[in-house]
């Protein structure tokens, strides 16, 4: 709860600071929008999907996933995670979530005109945010 909140404090913050720079209001309402999905999909519970037990097993060691193969890039997180993070999943579920949410962000506002409908109904079909 400590983390989610301080994760708040600073994106109010950023968005204080960042703000004489932007110069489109709407640009603003992306950057927030942006943040508030990263935040929702990075700090989901479990039980939100099939995935957040598996990923806590891998990450954890367990056994029953030695013979899956497992990409590079989640060896890596895990590493650093298990060994300077303390072994917290959420940095895990946070760190992907800066790459699927902003992937996702960066290609609405570039393929429509109406990026905030586009992302409203992002937020509405994607589960997973919920």
């Amino acid at each position: 709860m400590v983390l989610y909140l301080t994760s708040i404090f600073i994106l109010i913050s950023l968005l204080i600071i960042l703000r004489p720079h932007i110069k489109d209001p709407k640009n603003m309402l992306l950057l927030f929008l942006w943040l508030l999905l990263l935040l929702t999909a990075g700090f989901r519970s479990e039980g939100v999907d099939q995935d957040y037990a598996g990923y806590i097993k891998i990450l954890e060691g367990k056994n029953e996933y030695k013979d899956y193969i497992i990409e590079p890039t989640f060896q890596l997180l895990k590493y650093i995670i298990n060994n300077y993070l303390n072994g917290e999943a959420i940095y895990l579920f946070l760190f992907y979530a800066a790459i699927g949410v902003t992937l996702k962000v960066v290609a609405i506002r570039h393929i429509t005109e109406y990026s905030l409908l586009a992302l409203l109904i992002y937020f509405i079909k994607e589960p997973t945010l919920l």
